[in-house]
């Protein structure tokens, strides 16, 4: 594995829970949801470093172009 750049994609954890229950059905606890997006991102920033590569947390509502720069900046 050869990461040039990583990117995780954040949401409001209402908007997170709305998702996963139209899709799976399932209702998940608000503060289970905010504390599992967060060790995602703890864990892309770990990896980041292992790898020595810059690292993007986009917020899903801020602009794409925020991810389309990064991108293509590094590939």
């Amino acid at each position: 594995i050869d990461p040039k750049c990583l990117l995780v994609i954040t949401d409001s954890v209402k908007d997170i829970a709305q998702r996963l229950m139209t899709r799976d059905g399932i209702i998940y606890q608000e503060e289970f949801l905010k504390r599992f997006q967060e060790m995602e991102k703890n864990h892309a920033e770990y990896i980041a470093e292992m790898f020595s590569v810059p690292l993007l947390i986009y917020d899903q509502k801020a602009p794409i172009s925020l991810v389309y720069n990064f991108i293509s900046h590094y590939i």
